[in-house]
């Protein structure tokens, strides 16, 4: 967005009549095609995590992700006619009047929404972030329970072991042994995401690193599901094979 509002900048400023050269006329033009394939995939990572983060919206993705493909394509088309009645400016009002510039004041809706949105991106991140973060710690630094959560806390052994316990009794919860599966580890959540990118024509080059994180932490669940079934069918082995073994003194 940075890059939207230098370009939109530099359109209005550099665009003079007779008096831009090739490099004046087309760096703008550089520097927004240069940051649209960073905009666009990062637009519907955001998007997407949006969506998985509400459970309301579970069985709804095809419909939401259908509108923003929508959006965009709407945008498409309705950004040159707008543009051409009240962005550019004919021959013959340039000639007519003394500024040359060959746009109108109305160029400024480039630069002027990219600046909002870059603030509105700040402000989510250093406010509505970092306050879900605090939100999601206790008074004592621990964690609120989750699906995640140890069953039981860690103590060390010796002076002051009781205290920690109790401490940590008054602000931790025991961990539900329910588990839930959302849509963000399906994969047909993630064939359809892609079905949709592909629909509409831009396939995402890059993993952000809200993606990245993600890839990691599922990774993470995924071994730790799989330890958690491998220690529960040796149990269940080692019970058998008791139970078969006092079944035979008998």
């Amino acid at each position: 967005f940075s890059c939207f509002a230098v370009s939109g900048s530099g359109m209005y400023f550099t665009w003079i009549k007779d008096q831009a050269n090739v490099w004046e006329f087309a760096w703008p033009i550089f520097v927004m095609v240069f940051a649209f394939p960073f905009i666009g995939p990062s637009n519907r990572s955001m998007y997407t995590t949006a969506l998985h983060s509400k459970p309301e919206l579970d069985g709804t993705m095809g419909i939401m992700l259908g509108l923003i493909n929508q959006a965009m394509s709407l945008g498409g088309m309705i950004a040159p006619a707008l543009a051409a009645a009240f962005v550019l400016r004919s021959p013959q009002e340039i000639d007519a009047s003394s500024n040359k510039h060959e746009l109108t004041k109305g160029a400024w809706y480039v630069p002027i929404i990219s600046l909002l949105i870059i603030i509105g991106l700040l402000h989510h991140y250093f406010s509505v972030k970092k306050r879900e973060q605090e939100e999601a710690a206790d008074g004592n630094g621990e964690n609120t329970a989750s699906e995640t959560s140890k069953l039981l806390s860690s103590t060390k052994k010796g002076r002051g072991a009781s205290k920690l316990l109790s401490s940590r009794k008054k602000g931790a919860s025991r961990r539900s042994s329910i588990l839930q599966i959302n849509q963000s580890f399906s994969r047909k959540s993630v064939v359809n995401r892609s079905l949709s990118v592909e629909v509409n024509g831009m396939m995402n080059p890059f993993d952000t690193k809200a993606e990245m994180e993600s890839q990691k932490q599922l990774l993470k669940d995924k071994k730790e599901w799989e330890e958690f079934m491998e220690d529960a069918e040796n149990s269940y082995l080692i019970n058998n094979n008791d139970n078969i073994q006092s079944l035979s003194v008998t």
